[in-house]
């Protein structure tokens, strides 16, 4: 725009105007901040090594067994013919009740190998994201999700599906026209 105003061309405000245009256009187009997006992926790469996969494998299996534990409402009918079930099996079988919880668990070493699955899937979604590449992007962080549900790790999920919605490569807008009248203006001054 300065090299067209210096340039004192007759036709040079239709070019400064389409310039001014494509330029409002750029202003206007969505960036990707990829130092922060890095940024918040190095903070889930050293969030890793605190997680309590046990915990959050209990967790799960408690939740789960009391969802699955509710009692169904029962028919009056439905009542009588289980109860009556219930008492047969109490004489075939010895009821006994489980004075502690099962307890979870992981093969030695599954954990540390666990743990730097998470991390090595973080740090290729954050190369994919330095290059640009969204679909490395994207399957990084969806095998990094399905780690995750795996072991019923909750405390990166949240993070994880905010980035997953994330496109870093934004289109960018044709500059056309802009380029064509100037191609034409320096086209007519030969």
């Amino acid at each position: 725009d300065a090299a067209l105003l210096a340039s004192g061309h007759s036709a040079a405000f239709a070019v400064r105007q389409a310039v001014a245009d494509d330029m409002a256009i750029l202003r206007a187009t969505e960036t990707v901040d990829r130092e922060g997006l890095y940024l918040r992926l190095d903070n889930m790469v050293n969030n890793v090594a605190n997680l309590d996969l046990l915990s959050s494998m209990r967790e799960n299996f408690e939740n789960q067994r009391a969802r699955d534990s509710v009692p169904l409402p029962l028919a009056e009918s439905d009542s009588a013919w289980w109860s009556a079930g219930l008492e047969f099996l109490g004489e075939v079988f010895v009821w006994r009740r489980w004075e502690e919880r099962p307890e979870a668990m992981l093969a030695p070493g599954q954990e540390t190998l666990i743990k730097l699955n998470l991390r090595l899937q973080l740090k290729q979604a954050q190369l994919a994201l330095m290059d640009g590449d969204q679909a490395g992007f994207q399957q990084a962080l969806a095998e990094t999700g399905e780690i995750l549900r795996r072991y019923a790790v909750t405390v990166l999920s949240n993070e994880l599906q905010s980035l997953q919605g994330l496109n870093i490569n934004p289109p960018l807008p044709p500059l056309t026209e802009s380029l064509n009248r100037i191609r034409q203006l320096a086209e007519s001054e030969r």
